[in-house]
């Protein structure tokens, strides 16, 4: 290889291709970069929604009653032709959409002029664009593109297609044909040059950190996983859902883990060191024993947090969802942590295992079909001086105040028609709140209107995420 790396080094897996469960995080912001680089998905809303402009399919919870289960289905088996097929369909339509860009895309439109058709085919190819591009990122995470740039990169600077060819174990002339891609998208940089007799590209350290590195602070792809499965539900399920106005369920071991791990950056960044700190007297008295609860607990990664966190407490998550039950136990049978268990909550209601000191929920109400049942449930469970965490999306008041005021609008709107709503309608008489309806006020009503609590404020938002501390 051009790296200069010895045969038996560079044929092992990096690091990161190891742990390949481990390379989920959010990939939101890494469009944002995108965007502001190269000016051609001006916003984060416009890249993301052209995933559902294609046909999308993101998932919300399926076999769970009113629980939300964190999943996705990913691509059909990952057979090499498959993804080849996905990759040159994508390098395919990124070309088309490059050159409309170069064709007035980068304009500002004029909102006011209803007869701007430059201004609207470029909002277009803008989307079409962003969804051609994630599905790059999909294969290059995949097939641990991103980690064989990083470790080349560090080792000899930059990479020509061969050396990427070499040492990822894939074809030479796709290796070429995707990395013009993401030097074009901005993601990797073509190294100057003349013509194409040794074209070298270089994963800048920034993006080598969000694309490759878990262990950074940084990392942050997981939720491109969920592309071929925004793609493929928008194909099957949403159009019959639209008509008839009944929601989709869902339950898949791949939107479980790419969500999760999204949520694991938050937990550890967020949750542990700065939201528990603003709990008060409850921490010390969890520190010295005492019982959790979390209540739609997906694949258990808050429930091994919290009984690292608290030793001397009693940690216990609740599920419904059976793919979510058996990622978390999977995950507690590693961590072997004496103080953790997960529970079926179908055949364990939370109530009946109570009482606790502390029962948190993370990103489950907006996604339930009756969130109130949630609230009770909460209540029931939850020791006379005990505390609710509730964590959900930092949403806006209303449709208006979201559209016009959520830098992530379009993309949050699109995800809730494509898994947040659609799982939050998957039952007669779903509340429907979907990804923006659960604002403060919302949360409010709900959590205090019932008579079950007397007092919801909020601790921290951070990461699109709203935490508060509701007590009796």
């Amino acid at each position: 290889a051009q790296a200069k790396v010895d045969q038996s080094s560079a044929r092992q897996p990096c690091e990161h291709r190891i742990t390949r469960q481990e390379k989920l995080r959010t990939t939101l912001h890494i469009f944002d970069r995108f965007a502001s680089r190269r000016g051609a998905l001006p916003k984060l809303p416009h890249s993301f929604i052209g995933l559902i402009g294609l046909s999308a399919r993101y998932d919300s919870s399926g076999n769970r009653g009113s629980y939300k289960s964190t999943i996705i289905h990913s691509m059909p088996p990952s057979q090499s032709a498959q993804l080849a097929a996905a990759a040159a369909a994508g390098v395919g339509l990124g070309i088309i959409a490059t050159l409309s860009f170069q064709r007035g895309a980068r304009r500002e439109p004029d909102e006011d002029d209803e007869d701007d058709h430059g201004a609207a085919r470029a909002r277009v190819w803008r989307s079409i664009g962003g969804a051609v591009t994630a599905a790059q990122l999909y294969v290059g995470d995949k097939l641990g593109l991103y980690a064989s740039l990083k470790f080349l990169c560090e080792t000899a600077y930059a990479a020509t297609p061969e050396d990427l060819a070499f040492h990822a174990n894939i074809d030479e002339r796709w290796a070429r044909e995707w990395l013009a891609q993401q030097a074009a998208a901005g993601f990797v940089k073509l190294l100057p040059g003349t013509g194409d007799s040794r074209l070298r590209f270089r994963l800048k350290r920034a993006y080598a950190d969000v694309l490759a590195d878990p262990n950074h602070e940084e990392y942050d792809i997981s939720l491109v996983r969920m592309v071929p499965a925004l793609v493929q539900r928008a194909r099957t399920a949403l159009p019959e859902a639209f008509r008839s106005g009944r929601g989709v369920a869902y339950d898949d071991e791949d939107i479980s883990r790419a969500i999760d791990d999204a949520h694991a950056k938050h937990i550890r960044l967020v949750l542990l060191p700065v939201v528990l700190g603003k709990l008060g007297s409850i921490v010390g008295r969890l520190e010295r024993g005492g019982a959790i609860a979390d209540l739609g607990c997906g694949g258990g990664n808050l429930v091994i947090a919290l009984a690292r966190r608290f030793p001397l407490a009693k940690v216990v998550g609740f599920e419904v969802s059976d793919t979510a039950l058996a990622v978390a136990r999977k995950r507690l049978a590693a961590a072997k942590l004496p103080n953790a268990s997960v529970v079926d909550a179908r055949e364990t209601p939370m109530g009946a295992a109570g009482p606790f000191d502390l029962v948190t929920t993370y990103d489950v109400l907006h996604d339930a079909p009756k969130p109130e049942q949630l609230v009770e449930e909460a209540a029931a469970a939850l020791a006379p001086s005990g505390v609710w965490l509730l964590g959900d999306m930092a949403a806006r008041d209303g449709v208006r105040e979201n559209v016009e005021q959520h830098p992530g609008a379009a993309t949050m709107y699109a995800f809730s028609t494509c898994l947040c709503m659609a799982c939050a309608l998957s039952e007669p008489g779903g509340r429907g709140l979907g990804t923006l309806g659960f604002s403060e006020r919302v949360a409010r009503e709900m959590v205090l209107g019932r008579g079950l609590f007397t007092e919801c404020r909020v601790l921290h938002e951070a990461d699109n995420t709203r935490w508060f501390e509701v007590t009796r």
